[in-house]
């Protein structure tokens, strides 16, 4: 196929929400005709080498790989990078002229193989290929908040998603997708905390459960963590301050009741969740460490924030929170 017959890529192809783009990707053509031509971006491929210009590519990569990524596209096309996952803090202000989301659904596979394995097909088998990778949505949008799209491809995956049974709201500034992601990492770096106590051996919580149990917890490290999610959102990568505008779109989204509300929200879809604790620990840095160290650096008063709740349970988890990226084996 020459280049033209794709609207789009995907980078990442081979994961659930790489799959999710690649299957669920179309492009309504000014007739009103969709038309689902997304092809993967493998390893080794230039990102948008097989699509025209103003074509969305998709990174549905760990937020890691996003940098890389964004200097292996040639500059022409970074503005169709589509961030998919979850950027954290800091978001490279480079990502300004992207697309970025908050999800706020998951992909799974769908339990297709109840024959006790008889009629499965092999991994290797090329024609069962389709099959291996069907998936399904999973979400609730009575409930969830919506998945929050940025940038200039913002309404067409915006589309996408309402299309997939998927809220989605469009945000129109960076500074405020920086808030909904920030949020989201909040809520990330506090459940996996309160859904597993290492000092006890019964079943861990689900994400549900710790409203109904652990809500003190809960409030006592929102309390903590809400000064340095502030203060990284108040400047940017540049050091520039908001303005009022700013500063009140920022108070409506990470007010200590809406930040709460949030959490409860999110967690009530995706209620029966278990967070992994060797993933939360494999991201520390880009996790939890991230409200540890203040980002006013060397001007501020204080290098780090002084979390004593956050840093117990850190400690309790056997996170060496003195050590840049290390962790003792529990």
């Amino acid at each position: 196929m020459s280049s033209c017959e794709f609207t789009a890529e995907v980078v990442g192809a081979s994961g659930r929400m790489g799959t999710f783009w690649l299957d669920r990707h179309f492009f309504r053509d000014n007739h009103g005709y969709d038309e689902f031509s997304a092809v993967a971006c493998p390893r080794g491929k230039i990102p948008g080498s097989q699509t025209p210009a103003d074509s969305p590519i998709y990174v549905a990569t760990p937020s890691d790989a996003y940098a890389p990524i964004y200097e292996s596209t040639p500059t022409s096309r970074r503005k169709d990078l589509v961030l998919v996952g979850n950027a954290g803090l800091p978001i490279d202000e480079r990502f300004r002229e992207c697309t970025i989301l908050v999800p706020h659904f998951s992909v799974l596979y769908k339990d297709q193989w109840k024959d006790n394995g008889i009629n499965e097909p092999k991994l290797g088998d090329a024609s069962n290929s389709n099959q291996l990778r069907k998936i399904q949505v999973n979400t609730d949008p009575l409930v969830s908040p919506p998945t929050y799209v940025y940038g200039r491809h913002a309404e067409a995956v915006a589309t996408i998603l309402e299309e997939n049974g998927i809220l989605a709201e469009t945000v129109s500034s960076f500074r405020e997708i920086r808030a909904y992601s920030g949020r989201k990492l909040m809520w990330a770096s506090c459940l996996w905390l309160l859904c597993h106590n290492p000092n006890d051996d019964s079943l861990p919580l689900t994400v549900g459960q710790v409203h109904k149990y652990r809500q003190n917890d809960l409030e006592k490290l929102v309390d903590e963590l809400l000064p340095s999610l502030n203060d990284r959102l108040v400047i940017d990568e540049n050091g520039n301050e908001t303005d009022q505008d700013d500063q009140n779109m920022l108070e409506w989204i990470i007010d200590r009741t809406a930040v709460l509300d949030y959490f409860e929200a999110y967690s009530k879809s995706i209620s029966g969740a278990i967070p992994s604790v060797n993933l939360a620990k494999q991201e520390y840095n880009n996790r939890n460490a991230v409200w540890l160290s203040n980002p006013l650096g060397k001007d501020s008063a204080t290098q780090t924030y002084h979390q004593p709740f956050h840093k117990e349970l850190l400690r309790s988890h056997g996170v060496d929170i003195d050590a840049k990226s290390s962790f003792s084996d529990r």
